[in-house]
């Protein structure tokens, strides 16, 4: 499996220029850009997910809790899904659904989380993901 060491030899540029052209954070010429894509194409070079998360610290997921016992909302999680699907294909994220509503630990990295109709609205100061609350009827105070 080529590296993004590889793609930089043969390219004859440094790593750094090559994960540029892959992350779009800088902009490289397209004479340098073509030269590059020509020889990840060469080598099969395919970037490293994982890698890039580290590297950038976004994952590009989204995180859907919700409480799969309550039949009174199957419809409403199924819209909202639905509808939240739309959006991240739109934007190019993926999304990672956690039917049981429990909180855990996350064992993928996620961008975000949406909680459907939360039983509580409970958030770990320690913890950096952005949630977002949505189907409870009363909003807390303190959290918006």
């Amino acid at each position: 499996m080529a590296t993004i060491r590889d793609v930089a030899k043969r390219a004859n540029v440094a790593k750094s220029t090559v994960s540029n052209v892959f992350s779009k954070k800088k902009e490289i010429s397209k004479e340098l850009t073509d030269k590059i894509l020509k020889a990840a194409r060469e080598l099969n070079y395919q970037p490293n997910y994982f890698a890039s998360t580290l590297a950038t610290k976004k994952s590009r997921v989204i995180g859907v809790s919700f409480n799969t016992d309550t039949t009174s909302s199957t419809d409403f999680h199924q819209n909202m899904i639905r509808g939240i699907l739309s959006v991240c294909d739109e934007r190019n994220y993926y999304l990672l659904i956690n039917p049981s509503g429990k909180k855990r630990k996350h064992f993928f990295p996620i961008d975000g989380e949406i909680i459907l109709n939360p039983e509580t609205y409970e958030s770990d100061s320690n913890d950096a993901i952005k949630r977002v609350w949505v189907g409870a009827s009363a909003r807390p105070s303190g959290l918006f």
